[in-house]
């Protein structure tokens, strides 16, 4: 908190927008989503590439993308409202089956407190009030570094830049602390994700089996006005297996987790970062047609 304290602009606009009636702040973050739907074409047509190829059941893709970039807005509204939720969580901020994550923390053994870039995920940081504080693990970003750590700070994590803090992180575990980190969207290790080969941070998989600690997934979802806070179950490392082979177990186990997710709530899903080269591979003056696009899935033994 005593950053934000440091920032009276940020606590200010937290003020602000706190004593505006919720109804109205989706309204204004949706507003927002559908601006940044409008001036940033390349978002706007890289996450309808990526809907496309992810999802090619969807009859009306576009319909899907401009919910997610209102859900968006929403959403990095609801970020600057931290600040005074710090002390009080609000009304609409909900828990669900916190007593497993509380439950796991208290074995003693560290925990990875895991998510995704989907429903409103720098609130599931929050869940350390249930027990003790979470160290967040981030990397560096060009744009906006310092007020985000703020913000992420006043749900009560700790940031711990992972280039920087790795054997932090490994320390914190061994004493029973909690990371946490957001384990998708980053380029390390190949894997398939729905059906096409990408790449997926292994950070959390490889401390995991380093330390032999649970990884505990979790999600900020929207639902009608509230947030829902929701710890939806717990991974172990496999000791019989092989160092590399425990790690790309929870790695796979992780992504059919975050697969099945998606098709509950693709509206809610971050889509607009370029994951499978999609926008690189098909920019310039002649773009293809995002239905047209060549696409050879992993499973395709053409």
């Amino acid at each position: 908190m005593d950053s934000v304290k440091s920032c009276p602009m940020l606590k200010a606009f937290a003020v602000f927008l706190s004593a505006i009636a919720r109804p109205l702040q989706l309204i204004l973050g949706s507003t927002l989503g559908m601006l940044v739907y409008s001036l940033f074409p390349r978002a706007r047509l890289t996450g309808r590439m990526n809907l496309v190829r992810a999802l090619p059941h969807l009859k009306n893709p576009n319909r899907i993308l401009r919910q997610s970039f209102r859900h968006f807005g929403q959403a990095l509204l609801e970020c600057f409202l931290l600040p005074v939720h710090r002390c009080r969580f609000s009304s609409y901020v909900k828990y669900r089956n916190e007593t497993l994550y509380r439950e796991t923390v208290r074995e003693g053994k560290g925990a990875i407190l895991l998510s995704a870039h989907m429903g409103n995920w720098e609130y599931v940081g929050s869940l350390c009030r249930f027990a003790g504080p979470v160290h967040g693990l981030f990397r560096q970003q060009k744009k906006l570094q310092s007020t985000i750590l703020k913000l992420r700070e006043c749900t009560g994590m700790k940031p711990l830049d992972v280039k920087q803090s790795l054997k932090e992180a490994v320390r914190a575990l061994r004493k029973g602390h909690v990371c946490g980190i957001v384990g998708d969207q980053f380029r390390e290790s190949e894997h398939s994700f729905f059906g096409y080969p990408t790449h997926f941070p292994s950070g959390a998989y490889r401390l995991a089996v380093q330390t032999q600690c649970p990884i505990i997934l979790a999600l900020c979802i929207r639902k009608g006005h509230d947030l829902v806070v929701e710890v939806l179950e717990v991974l172990r490392p496999d000791p019989s297996l092989p160092r590399e082979e425990a790690i790309s177990d929870l790695q796979k186990k992780y992504i059919q987790w975050l697969e099945s997710t998606i098709l509950q709530y693709p509206e809610q899903y971050l889509w607009m970062r370029d994951f499978w080269d999609l926008y690189r591979i098909h920019s310039g003056k002649d773009i293809k047609p995002v239905d047209t696009c060549p696409d050879t899935p992993l499973n395709d033994t053409r």
